[in-house]
């Protein structure tokens, strides 16, 4: 085949364009949280963190990701208890 149809084959295996709106979250930006009665993201793993050396999210706080029935706290998404370490309560 020539490059006609090198392309042929390229173009069918093309993902499929995303509808128009708004663009899905960044890889890794997965998290939304409430922050003072907002919901604040979306964030990876490492701006949470940052969030909770800063004091501003802890094991309390509302958290939501693409796949969850509703919003939970940190504290009881498994995926997320690492950021806790060794914090207690």
């Amino acid at each position: 085949l020539g490059l006609a149809g090198q392309m042929a084959g390229a173009a069918q295996a093309a993902p499929v364009p995303s509808p128009p709106g708004a663009p899905p979250p960044l890889p890794g930006k997965t998290w939304w949280v409430a922050l003072d009665g907002q919901q604040n993201g979306p964030l990876d793993l490492g701006e949470l963190a940052a969030l909770m050396s800063q004091g501003r999210v802890g094991r309390d706080t509302l958290a939501w990701k693409k796949g969850q029935t509703g919003w939970l706290t940190l504290a009881a998404i498994a995926e997320l208890t690492p950021l806790f370490g060794s914090q207690s309560g």
